[in-house]
Parts: C-alpha cells; structure tokens; sequence
C-alpha cells in the first residue's frame, strides 16, 4: 500500500473510531439523562467531555490565526 492510501486509511480508521465512540458517549448520556435524579451530574460530564472530544481537533486551527493575527495584524483589519 502506498503511502497515500495507507495515510487516508488511517485518517478514514480514525474517523470511524471517532464517530463509535461518540455514539457510545451519546448512548450512555441519554440512558443517564432517562433515568433522572443523581444520574444527572454523570450525564452532563459525559456531555461535556463529548463537546471536548468533538473541538480537539479546532486547536490548531485557533493557534494558526492566532499566530497570523500576531504576525500580520493588518489582515485581519477592517477598513
């Protein structure tokens, strides 16, 4: 396999990982969410830590404009 297929497989793996694992997180949310009282507190953790999981991949992408918005600040002027 050449080094394009095998990085777009693994990019493709990672994304099927990523939307099993989220589905889990949602499916325990809701069970805890339905079963109410103390269960509740569980449930907005596991909500948060999803919201979490879903923006690590907005890191960089904040760091690069940051990064341009120190190095050319005159882009990112409005005149």
């Amino acid at each position: 396999m050449s080094f394009i297929e095998n990085f777009i497989a693994n990019k493709l793996y990672d994304a099927l990982f990523l939307d099993i694992l989220l589905k889990a997180i949602w499916k325990s949310i809701v069970e805890l969410w339905q079963i109410g009282g103390s269960a509740i507190l569980p449930a907005f953790i596991l909500l948060i830590l999803m919201l979490v999981i879903m923006l690590i991949p907005l890191i960089p992408i904040v760091g690069v404009i940051y990064w341009l918005y120190k190095i050319k600040p005159e882009w990112f002027q409005n005149e």
